[in-house]
């Protein structure tokens, strides 16, 4: 098997499909200072992703594992061992681990976010790879059945390319960046290795069209039969819209049917007993419930009248990221440009952003330096940095 149209030879991957195969595979991965990973999955008729394949390599074999034919939990040993995961855009993949493997690995370097420190916006593995490696991965079939057995031999080909070239990419990586860059990208990546926790049923309702604008009684059942939406989902790991869709949703909040024949007249509404009797359960719940057991969404922070000061702020982060040739996306969102302005602790005073640009920040805000434009506009200069 090819994997790329680079010269050499690999060894073939090995398909693991069996508790004794990962074994092996756990044995020699336990052995490696880093181990690459990556996951296909499918999510589009289940509450949880499904796990299809998980593909891991030491650099030089690569595995392929079939969780659906083998306990992937035996990772758990590889995962909270000293070695290093190296994976691309791995929040998905980290989400997946923690439910599937039961941890979380115990160090990470996301390939993306350190490219981010090359000045590369969130680029794809593909791009990447030709960059930096000047190797072309073929695309594969975004249309893949990836719990299909047995797996197509052009579907496998792709799988295994998502890890063939971690290593050799992250090594790239460190090398243009710089020791001190590379430590500012390890600690995002540390940052980045524990995903949110998951999300609280009474907050569920925040997500329905129009939910600000909700008070009272409509408010609270609207957080009940949300809650109720949302655990059912879960519970039998399907998509929230198959239990009861936005359309029958906004019906019953708009018309807050008391019994089974108001419920009737609402649009959307399944009609099978259990669901209709979980539903008026959900309303009567919604409508005793002590209005301190309402979780508000966040208020939206008053921060207009630091709009003027926001835009220069951003302006100079900006252009200190393209200076120093990082991605300005990375280094700070509106939010975090907002926090600041307003005097609020955020990732702006905190590690490499507070060196990068929290300081300079602050130094504007103080009135410390200013800024000028110049080349007919085009370039914006920071004077007294």
């Amino acid at each position: 098997m090819n994997l790329v149209n680079e010269p050499g030879v690999r060894p073939e991957p090995i398909w693991v499909d069996s508790d004794e195969a990962l074994d092996l595979a756990v044995e020699q991965l336990l052995k490696c200072e880093r181990y690459a990973l990556d996951t296909e999955f499918q999510g589009e008729r289940s509450y949880w992703p499904t796990l299809a394949l998980l593909q891991i390599s030491d650099g030089s074999q690569i595995w392929l594992i079939d969780p659906l034919a083998c306990d992937v939990s035996r990772l758990a040993t590889v995962f909270d061992g000293p070695g290093i995961m190296l994976a691309h855009a791995a929040r998905q993949d980290l989400e997946i681990m923690r439910r599937e493997v039961g941890t979380l690995p115990s160090a990470l370097i996301d390939t993306q976010i350190a490219a981010a420190f090359a000045g590369a916006g969130n680029q794809s593995l593909l791009s990447l790879c030709k960059r930096h490696l000047n190797v072309v991965i073929e695309k594969g079939d975004r249309l893949t059945d990836w719990t299909a057995r047995p797996l197509r031999e052009s579907a496998r080909l792709y799988a295994a390319s998502d890890v063939a070239h971690l290593h050799a990419l992250a090594d790239e990586l460190r090398s243009e960046i710089g020791e001190e860059r590379w430590g500012w990208a390890l600690d995002e990546c540390e940052a980045s290795r524990t995903p949110p926790e998951q999300a609280d049923v009474n907050n569920a309702w925040w997500r329905v069209r129009g939910s600000r604008a909700l008070r009272g009684d409509r408010a609270r059942v609207a957080q009940t039969l949300c809650a109720w939406r949302e655990e059912a989902a879960r519970s039998r790991n399907v998509p929230p819209r198959t239990i009861i869709g936005d359309l029958g949703l906004d019906s019953i909040i708009s018309r807050m049917p008391r019994s089974k024949a108001d419920l009737d007249g609402c649009r959307g509404v399944p009609n099978d007993p259990r669901s209709i009797q979980a539903i008026l359960d959900s309303i009567a719940t919604g409508l005793a419930m002590d209005p301190k057991e309402l979780s508000t969404p966040p208020e939206e922070s008053d921060d207009r009248g630091l709009a003027s000061a926001v835009i220069l702020a951003g302006a100079i982060v900006s252009q200190r990221a393209r200076n120093l040739g990082l991605d300005p996306a990375m280094v700070a969102a509106r939010a975090d440009i907002t926090a600041i302005v307003a005097g609020r602790k955020g990732r702006l005073d905190e590690g490499w952003r507070e060196q990068v640009v929290g300081d300079l920040v602050h130094r504007l805000l103080a009135g410390e330096i200013t800024l000028r434009l110049a080349d007919s506009g085009r370039t914006l200069v920071i004077e007294g940095d």
